[in-house]
């Protein structure tokens, strides 16, 4: 075992020096950085049920990007959207679901699965929130997940049942 693969556990942030090897990498040198107040003793049986929600959240996080994402892609918005839920999960003295929540749909829009809010999916009209409410009090844009984004009234018919957009 390296004596270096303390600074390899889930929820630290360490810079790391590879070397390249024959057939594998080498790990040749590693200091952390960060390292979370609720991370530490993780090992040890005092931790709390608080604690532990927040290490199972971080994971959440952490396995749906190696999911989506491929190790030999750099996304750097993604590194440090994972860094800012590490430190507010940190920084929180709550169990913070609704963080993790923030967190996919920040990652689904960086990495391009997000809906479309700035124009009509359909015939590619602008959204302004100038035309959000008309005369009667109905909506002029509507948000249809299985779309993909917001639907402008004139296209609202040929859709099953969108959800009304407010601005």
């Amino acid at each position: 075992k390296s004596k270096l693969a303390g600074h390899l556990e889930p929820g630290l942030l360490s810079n790391l020096m590879i070397a390249s090897g024959r057939s594998w990498d080498i790990l040749a040198q590693a200091k952390t950085v960060f390292s979370s107040n609720f991370l530490q003793n993780l090992g040890y049986q005092a931790i709390s049920p608080d604690n532990y929600q927040k290490f199972i959240l971080f994971l959440s996080c952490l396995e749906v990007v190696d999911k989506l994402t491929k190790l030999e892609d750099p996304h750097p918005e993604v590194f440090d959207l994972l860094v800012n839920v590490l430190k507010c999960l940190d920084q929180s003295n709550q169990i913070a679901t609704g963080l993790c929540w923030i967190f996919f749909f920040k990652l689904f829009y960086l990495l391009g699965y997000g809906p479309d809010l700035e124009k009509c999916v359909k015939c590619k009209a602008p959204y302004s929130s100038n035309y959000v409410s008309s005369k009667h009090g109905l909506m002029k844009y509507f948000l249809s997940l299985p779309e993909g984004g917001l639907i402008c009234q004139n296209c609202y018919h040929s859709i099953a049942e969108p959800l009304h957009a407010t601005a």
